[in-house]
């Protein structure tokens, strides 16, 4: 940090003005895909919690009829199975998390303005932080973004897992 404060510190006030607006942009826009992201990681937990419930339903029916579809209901709950564990990654993608957002708190600036501090050197400073925060944001994004992806192809192993399981159990793999 004292690196980006001294080199900001010695830029014209025009040019840390520009990358205070670079910052803010940086920081909104990271906020705007914090938010698609969450949205779609919880629209896909609704609909794994839709088909979870379908398919379970189906499954718990026929095992409890003991209908002749019985042994193939194992397989639906063995699709449900892995349905849940996609929707915990989905939540877990989706759980609010420490978010840096634009501006500055005004306290912030009263330890500058009280020690007189230069001008150059409270934005350098801030544009530090701006920095920092950018940074978290990343971690933040990267670890949502890697539950979302973890959550669809454990969706999808679910259904290749369930589609096995019913073509063992119909015979058509197995002898």
């Amino acid at each position: 940090m004292a690196d980006t404060v001294e080199a900001l510190s010695r830029a014209d006030d025009a040019t840390l003005d520009l990358i205070k607006r670079d910052a803010d942009a940086f920081l909104a826009a990271q906020l705007t895909v914090a938010l698609a992201g969450n949205q779609r990681a919880m629209t896909f937990f609704g609909f794994l919690a839709t088909a979870s419930g379908v398919i379970g339903g189906a499954s718990i029916a026929a095992l409890a009829t003991d209908a002749p579809s019985a042994p193939f209901a194992w397989s639906g709950l063995v699709t449900v199975a892995g349905f849940l564990l996609s929707m915990f990654m989905a939540n877990s993608a989706a759980m609010p998390d420490s978010f840096s957002y634009v501006g500055n708190d005004p306290e912030g600036w009263a330890e500058d303005v009280m020690e007189k501090k230069p001008l150059s050197v409270s934005k350098a400073e801030a544009l530090a932080d701006s920095s920092r925060c950018i940074g978290r944001n990343q971690a933040v994004l990267h670890h949502s973004a890697r539950m979302t992806k973890l959550a669809v192809w454990t969706a999808w192993g679910s259904l290749v897992a369930g589609a096995v399981a019913v073509a063992v159990t119909a015979g058509l793999l197995l002898p």
